[in-house]
């Protein structure tokens, strides 16, 4: 992959074999594929004469850096029919046979649920730039009539998706409305080459959350992995089970393979601690701080879809140490599929700045959630492990998404969904660098 580091001193016998390796990844024996390390430090490989292995003492550093220039591919399944609009096509961002095979991301679709409804005031407005109030707020608590639809996803690709070939970032937009369309509408991107393991980082400048009021604007951000679906690209097997993601509830049918998995930064609106109901009897509930009206919460979570074969597995309020640095991890039921915890910022922080660092370090036995100002300067402030959650072990992918959220998905937080307008103004985030070392 383009970026590829290779330390100083780098023994040229073990580059020799990882050339034979790369040759060798496509050959099957049997109907297996074989591990290229075994095979050639344990297996036949180790017979060859005209081969020498060894292992390095040096560390072998290896970035895949995704170049954002070569544009954004539209994947035509992801619209259905070909009855789509192909009006906002450019050079750089179409269904073409170039961008198929040239482009390292390509619009992200949401999937939607159609029967789940917003429930929202029929207003119109900037949130994000302008001078939404409390007192707006709560006056448009009641005495209007409601509008009931689902979030939506754009019926235009590359409408709202766009590279700027100057800079080589990706700009992504949650379009205007205006009344009687009502419409918010979900955005962003993904990349098209998955990686099992890494460090999985984004330079971003998302929308700012919070208004000068600190009143939210319903959207929430999210860097993510996202899974590669297909037989091919199976979890590990859970021996008590996976609750896959289209079921739901504690008596839901399980299986012991599936290729669902997802890692998340989701960076909203919401209260630092979760529902007294999540707490134990032995456990107290602390209040959430009056100085938090200017912070939005950095949620990370990973999908293990309920299987419970990590030996701490919990439900509601569970703590985990890494780093001098307790985490608290919740779940709502023993049947619920992801495990979450939260970590407390400001919005300007954030947002404000002219681009931000996010990273999840996934590595076989644990994750590790950081972000910073710069690559250099990255903080961590989540972490999990095997004991508490299960951790993927397929293919994924790295998106980037503006979202809107419904309002019963983050309990007990300060602004409802349905009482935020609908955006007056386009809400634009972009893109600047994406990479996996």
């Amino acid at each position: 992959s383009a970026g590829n580091k290779i330390s100083k001193g780098f023994n040229l016998l073990f580059l020799i074999t990882i050339c034979r390796i790369h040759q060798s990844f496509s050959l099957k024996n049997g109907n297996n594929y074989t591990n290229p390390y075994y095979y050639f430090l344990h297996g036949k490989g180790q017979f060859y004469n005209n081969i020498s292995t060894t292992v390095c003492n040096n560390r072998l550093k290896v970035e895949a850096k995704i170049d954002l220039g070569k544009g954004i591919y539209i994947d035509p399944y992801d619209f259905g029919e070909e009855h789509y609009s192909k009006a906002y096509y450019t050079v750089n961002c179409n269904q073409s046979r170039q961008q198929y095979l040239n482009a390292q991301v390509q619009q992200f679709i949401h999937d939607i649920d159609i029967n789940n409804k917003f429930n929202n005031i029929p207003v119109v407005s900037d949130v994000t730039g302008g001078a939404y109030s409390l007192t707006e707020y709560n006056q448009n608590n009641s005495g209007k009539d409601r509008v009931h639809k689902p979030i939506s996803v754009t019926e235009c690709p590359c409408a709202t998706v766009a590279l700027d070939s100057t800079e080589k970032s990706i700009r992504i937009k949650n379009p205007a409305t205006k009344p009687g369309e009502w419409k918010k509408e979900n955005v962003g991107i993904i990349t098209r080459n998955g990686f099992t393991y890494g460090k999985f980082r984004a330079k971003l400048k998302l929308t700012k959350l919070l208004n000068k009021q600190d009143i939210w604007n319903g959207i929430t951000n999210a860097i993510w992995l996202y899974r590669q679906p297909g037989d091919w690209n199976l979890r590990r097997e859970c021996f008590y089970g996976y609750i896959p993601k289209g079921r739901n509830g504690r008596n839901a049918l399980r299986t012991k393979r599936t290729s669902y998995s997802e890692i998340d930064f989701e960076i909203v609106k919401a209260a630092r601690n979760w529902p007294k109901s999540s707490y134990s009897l032995f456990q107290s509930r602390p209040e959430n701080p009056v100085s938090d009206s200017n912070k939005v919460m950095v949620t990370f979570t990973n999908w293990d879809l309920a299987c419970q074969d990590a030996s701490k597995y919990g439900v509601g309020i569970h703590n985990v140490n890494h780093n001098n640095l307790k985490y608290e991890l919740h779940r709502w039921d023993d049947w619920y599929k992801a495990v979450t915890g939260k970590y407390a910022a400001t919005d300007n922080e954030l947002f404000n700045g002219p681009y931000f660092w996010f990273e999840i370090e996934w590595k076989p036995e644990e994750i590790i959630w950081r972000i910073g100002p710069e690559k250099d300067q990255l903080r961590e402030i989540g972490y999990m492990n095997s004991s508490v959650t299960n951790i993927p072990s397929n293919q994924m992918l790295l998106a980037v998404t503006q979202e809107w959220h419904m309002a019963d998905w983050w309990p007990e937080a300060p602004f409802d969904q349905n009482r935020i307008p609908f955006p007056g103004k386009d809400i634009i985030g972009r893109i600047y660098e994406m990479e996996v070392e």
